[in-house]
């Protein structure tokens, strides 16, 4: 019992004796954090499910007019059909990134809530303290701006898409009963 005692006074006076960070460069961490929360906002306005569920939509009529249509268009539904085709690049960067950058701001976050509790306890120098705050600098502008570039890019197509998707399976609906 004297030695848990004994532990704990021990760890406890070399937590108490450890450095302090200054509330400025602590602010540094609150101004990360806020960046990351903007970024996390702007993809929580989106409905994932629903966004999924776009994709697979697309990528269903873009393989049936790229694989399955065999007719020569008019001009006007050729037309019509690039338009479709143009949104790939913008939904397949949703599809291929929103886990990852959901899972980095995760991480992110976490980091910077163990970096704030350490440099509060006193488990940081403070030269430690600025290099680890600029290293999570640069990992919260990354992710940042892969957020605000991916869901720019979802946030257009998705009223395109709703507007473009009744004709497209008209096209499809049409082609299939006339090659029936």
């Amino acid at each position: 019992m004297i030695k848990y005692l004994v532990s704990i006074l021990i760890i406890g006076s070399v937590v108490a004796c450890g450095p302090k960070i200054a509330d400025e460069k602590l602010a540094q961490i609150d101004e990360l954090e806020s960046s990351l929360d903007s970024a996390a906002e702007r993809i929580m306005k989106v409905d994932s499910a629903m966004a999924f569920e776009l994709v697979n939509t697309f990528e269903d009529r873009l393989a049936f007019l790229q694989y399955e249509l065999k007719d020569t268009l008019p001009r006007e539904e050729a037309f019509f059909v690039d338009g479709w085709f143009r949104m790939r690049k913008s939904v397949r960067k949703f599809s291929n990134s929103y886990v990852a950058i959901v899972n980095e701001l995760k991480i992110s976050q976490q980091q910077l809530k163990d970096l704030r509790f350490d440099a509060e306890n006193g488990l940081v120098e403070n030269e430690q303290f600025d290099d680890y705050v600029a290293l999570e600098k640069e990992n919260v502008e990354k992710v940042s701006y892969a957020a605000h570039d991916m869901m720019g890019s979802i946030e257009k197509i998705i009223p395109l898409y709703e507007k473009r998707l009744p004709r497209v399976d008209s096209l499809i609906n049409t082609y299939k009963v006339e090659t029936e």
